[in-house]
């Protein structure tokens, strides 16, 4: 229907150019000559309301597609990133490593980014630890995050 309608709005405005170029009959003036031709250009304004109506519509259609399209995609990429990360679940009694996050210079190069081995003495919802040193006794709450397991009889070979 719509290549018939843009085939149909051609041919008018053909017709249109030829009827402002045609000359009209002795008597007629310039204003009445320009109105016929914009009177002929203008004979299908409902099949053009609707053209456009369709278009507009048309677009719409294409936005939300769009859209859809975007919301499946960060859903799967979440699930694909989610896959990746190791959740870390520490229990009562476990040993684990604490990240030094302080800054210092000179770290150097064979210089440890942990601290420990620190004893697990009891998990709080959210991430929060609470740990005691073994050799100073001292007690502390930190966040899940800057801990990793620690295995006593790992020797690497």
């Amino acid at each position: 229907m719509l290549a018939a309608a843009k085939v149909d709005r051609g041919d008018q405005i053909s017709e249109c150019r030829e009827l402002a170029t045609v000359k009209t009959e002795v008597g007629c003036g310039e204003n009445h000559k320009a109105y016929r031709a914009i009177k002929a250009c203008n004979l299908d304004f409902e099949a053009a309301v609707m053209e456009r109506k369709l278009q507009l519509q048309e677009l719409e259609e294409i936005r939300i597609e769009a859209y859809e399209s975007s919301r499946t995609y960060k859903e799967k990429s979440k699930i694909i990133h989610d896959k990746g990360i190791m959740r870390k679940q520490f229990h009562m009694g476990d040993k684990v490593l604490l990240f030094k996050a302080k800054f210092k210079f000179k770290h150097g190069k064979l210089r440890t980014m942990w601290d420990g081995p620190y004893l697990v003495t009891k998990v709080y919802p959210f991430g929060i630890v609470e740990l005691i040193d073994e050799k100073s006794g001292q007690s502390l709450k930190v966040n899940g995050h800057l801990l990793k397991l620690y295995h006593e009889h790992f020797h690497p070979s």
